[in-house]
C-alpha cells in the first residue's frame, strides 16, 4: 500500500450556502476531514445570511483535525441576491458566479455544493491541470438542450455541483458579467440557472475528469441509452470520489431511495440529524414516492 504524502500547497475548497444549507454543509465538511486527514486543506465558506453561531458549529467540524483551516466570507452583492431560484436549488447557488473577486488571492479552488459526501482524497482532482480551460468537472451526457443555450452537442454539458476553478481565466474573461448577462437575456431557456448559463458562456471549454468525482443521482437511472457508460458508471459507483446528491430527493428526506443514502447518514450522526417536520400530506406522501423512485427510477448496480 502506497502511503501518499500532503503537498505543501493546501487543498482550496469553497462551498456557497445559505441558513437552509448549514446542517448539510457539516455533514460534508465531515466527509471532508475523514478522507483528506494527511491533506493541508483551506475551506471558504461564502455565505448570505447565516447566524455567528451557525458558524461556529461548523468550524468546530475541523477543529484539532490536521492542517485544515476555515473562512468564512460574507457575500453582500445584490446581482446574486435578487436572482431567482426554484424547488431544492437555492439563490446561493449564484455566489459563484463571484469566486474570482471574493477569492481573490486564489488561482483556483475546488467549488463543492453542500448536497454531496466526500469518500476519496480530494489531491489527485485537486491537482489536475486546467491552466487551457475555466473549469474541469464532470460530464452529464444525458443533457438533450444544447440547442436552445445556443451550444453544439460537441460541447458537452457539465455539472456545476462539483467544479475545479480556474479563477485567474475567469478574471481575465470576466465570467462574471457573462455568466450574469446570459442569464438576464435567456431566463426562459435557463432551466437549471446558474449551471446552464456557465455551459452557455464556455461553449465547451472546460476539462472532462471521471464520473467517480461527481457521482450524480441521474447517473443512477434505469436507462436503455448510452449503454457503453454502463461500465464507466459501475466503475465509478464502486469506487466514488464524491457522492452528489443532485436530484430533489435528498438523503436527509425521512424515506430517501438513493442506494447510497446510509454515506451520508453516517456522517450525519456526528453533526446532528436533519428531518423536515411530518406532515400528513408528506406522511402519505414519501412512501409513495420512495417506492417509486426505488422502483422505477433507481437501477440496482450492486
Amino acid at each position: 500500500m502506497i502511503k501518499k504524502i500532503a503537498s505543501h500547497s493546501p487543498i482550496s475548497v469553497c462551498f456557497c450556502i445559505d441558513e437552509n444549507y448549514v446542517r448539510h454543509l457539516g455533514v460534508v465538511l465531515g466527509s471532508l476531514v475523514e478522507s483528506n486527514t494527511h491533506n493541508n486543506v483551506d475551506i471558504y465558506v461564502i455565505t448570505q445570511q447565516i447566524a455567528e453561531s451557525s458558524k461556529d458549529r461548523l468550524a468546530t467540524v475541523i477543529e484539532g483535525v490536521g492542517k485544515f483551516t476555515i473562512t468564512f466570507i460574507d457575500s453582500q452583492d445584490k446581482k446574486v441576491q435578487k436572482l431567482e431560484a426554484d424547488g431544492h436549488i437555492s439563490a446561493a447557488t449564484y455566489i459563484r458566479f463571484g469566486l474570482p473577486s471574493l477569492l481573490n488571492k486564489l488561482d483556483k479552488v475546488l467549488y463543492l455544493d453542500a448536497d454531496l459526501v466526500i469518500t476519496d482524497d480530494l489531491s489527485d482532482f485537486w491537482n489536475v491541470n486546467v491552466t487551457d480551460h475555466y473549469v474541469a468537472a464532470v460530464e452529464n451526457p444525458f443533457f438533450d438542450r444544447y440547442e436552445s443555450l445556443g451550444m453544439e452537442p460537441k460541447q458537452g454539458y457539465f455539472n456545476a455541483g462539483v467544479l475545479l476553478l480556474n479563477l485567474s481565466r475567469w478574471r481575465i474573461s470576466d465570467v462574471e458579467s457573462k455568466a450574469l448577462e446570459y442569464l438576464s437575456n435567456h431566463q426562459s431557456e435557463c432551466l437549471m440557472f446558474d449551471q446552464d448559463a456557465l455551459n452557455a458562456v464556455f461553449q465547451g471549454n472546460w476539462k472532462r475528469v471521471d464520473l467517480r468525482w461527481n457521482l450524480q443521482t441521474s447517473f443512477l437511472r434505469r436507462r436503455k441509452e448510452l449503454p457503453l457508460l454502463a461500465k464507466e458508471i459501475k466503475a465509478a459507483y464502486g469506487t466514488p470520489g464524491i457522492v452528489h446528491y443532485s436530484s430533489s430527493s435528498k438523503p436527509w428526506d425521512t424515506l430517501a431511495p438513493h442506494p447510497l443514502t446510509y454515506l451520508y447518514r453516517r456522517h450525519e450522526q456526528k453533526f446532528g440529524k436533519y428531518r423536515k417536520k411530518m406532515t400528513f400530506l408528506t406522511l402519505i406522501r414519501s412512501p409513495v414516492k420512495w417506492v417509486f423512485l426505488k422502483v422505477v427510477y433507481f437501477f440496482q448496480i450492486q
